[in-house]
């Protein structure tokens, strides 16, 4: 008879590892056989998820050494590159976390022909951005899994708030930040393709925060915030906005930082909702609901220095399955925004030429941007507003056609503005859709810095202390 082979006994590190793989998609069978464990074993360390980041994030398993599973001139190679993409996906402003590092890691790996068993496990990734000094607020330190059972609950207890306070749903807003890149055209026009030197190319993938702010009924639409990067150009950096129904400001990476938000909450959105509220002769009980991402804020309510003005924060969780800007608002304003970007680029005459159009594209300044972004904001279907709540209120609705049917109108728009454009005729439907999620994944990737670092290191290999200092 054949001997039963030992159960593996599996440390802090081991759970949190294999609650990775659960999270980058790998079956419970696959990870059952690689930890020789039972099915139900995986089970219970998935739904465990919250307990077991807590003991590894409060144990010294995060500390501990996996250098030992490759070469020392192999392991300096990778980190190298790593560390590198790191960089350069900071300097964009793009978001980098946790589980994107160890896909990288892996990646790299694969490109630099690494023949080990190496796993850019969570204990190494942990490991590699102590040694690194990576700042904490440039990573996500949890992964963003959605929590169906806690959006449940959160909408309950929601629903239960605005009845047992009060509110009315003139004074309920949500708001939250998007990023766009402004001057961003299709791959298939002649503007891009002209575009493509080094300079230019960074001039087109300058990128601005955008702040929304909107209440339930879609009846108070606040001033667009804009941030913009204070490292840009000259004439961005001494833009004034006064001219303009929008709110701008700048730091050095363009993101809104708690010192914005401040100065928006008191400039702009007190002011805003007092001034529509007195015009019916009293204050009311207003509620703004934020994402916490970010933020030092544990989900829940708190008390602002406006007595009848409350802010809740959503569970970094829940958001995406609740938040109302996350709902179609955010997406259905970029849309517009691009939309009329091409009005904007498009030549007065009609002997229209591709000299004029890029001529056009490269004209634009700030003031545009601005402009642009503030109509189109203003032009978002109050229905896209409306519908966007449905999710939190429980509400049936038509939601999904009436959606599906603004989207695809700004589609049939917006590629028939293009076919109008000389230079960009070879767009289609897909170059479309494309362009509208251009802001959605950002991320550089690693084999233009793997071969810049090749290039540099031909018989000549970096120690670690040269590339962190």
């Amino acid at each position: 008879m054949a001997t039963k082979q030992k159960r593996a006994l599996l440390t802090i590190a081991d759970r949190y590892d294999i609650l990775q793989l659960i999270i980058n998609g790998e079956t419970h069978k696959s990870i059952a056989k690689r930890y020789n464990l039972k099915l139900n074993t995986v089970s219970k360390i998935k739904s465990n998820k919250k307990q077991i980041r807590v003991n590894f994030e409060g144990s010294s398993a995060a500390a501990s050494s996996s250098t030992k599973h490759f070469k020392k001139s192999e392991h300096i190679q990778l980190e190298n590159v790593l560390y590198r993409w790191y960089l350069r996906n900071r300097d964009k402003n793009a978001r980098v976390t946790g589980k994107m590092i160890s896909q990288k890691a892996m990646e790299l790996k694969e490109k630099l022909q690494i023949k080990s068993d190496f796993i850019a496990s969570a204990r190494w990734v942990a490991k590699f951005k102590t040694r690194y000094r990576l700042r904490k607020k440039d990573i996500d330190e949890h992964f963003r899994i959605t929590n169906k059972a806690e959006a449940d609950i959160a909408k309950s207890n929601f629903e239960k708030l605005l009845l047992n306070e009060g509110y009315s749903l003139d004074n309920v807003y949500n708001a939250d930040n998007t990023g766009i890149t402004w001057r961003t055209v299709p791959e298939e026009t002649s503007i891009f393709h002209h575009e493509r030197t080094i300079k230019k190319k960074e001039k087109m993938e300058e990128e601005v925060t955008a702040f929304l702010c909107a209440n339930v009924t879609g009846s108070h639409m606040l001033p667009i915030l804009i941030i913009g990067g204070s490292n840009k150009s000259r004439r961005n950096r001494n833009y004034n906005s006064n001219d303009l129904s929008v709110m701008y400001r700048t730091n050095t990476n363009g993101l809104l930082d708690s010192k914005i938000f401040n100065e928006w909450f008191d400039e702009c959105f007190l002011k805003s909702i007092t001034e529509k509220q007195m015009k019916t002769g009293r204050r009311e009980k207003t509620l703004l609901l934020l994402d916490n991402a970010g933020s030092s804020h544990e989900s829940g309510l708190i008390n602002t220095k406006d007595e009848l003005v409350k802010i809740m924060y959503f569970a970094f969780d829940v958001t995406p399955l609740i938040q109302p800007m996350d709902h179609g608002i955010i997406a259905c304003f970029k849309r517009i925004y691009r939309k009329d970007f091409l009005r904007t680029i498009m030549p007065i005459s009609d002997y229209r030429t591709v000299d004029e159009v890029i001529a056009n594209h490269d004209k634009l300044g700030f003031r545009d941007c601005c402009r642009i972004m503030r109509d189109a904001w203003l032009k978002v279907d109050k229905v896209i507003l409306e519908n966007a709540w449905n999710k939190l209120l429980n509400r049936e609705s038509k939601k999904s056609t009436e959606n599906i049917e603004i989207r695809e109108r700004d589609i049939d728009e917006t590629l028939h503005l293009l076919q109008r454009l000389p230079g960009c005729e070879g767009c289609d439907r897909a170059s479309v859709i494309c362009w509208f999620e251009s802001d959605i994944n950002k991320e550089i990737g690693t084999t233009d810095i793997l071969v810049d670092f090749v290039k540099e290191n031909i018989d000549n290999e970096l120690s670690f202390e040269d590339i962190v200092e």
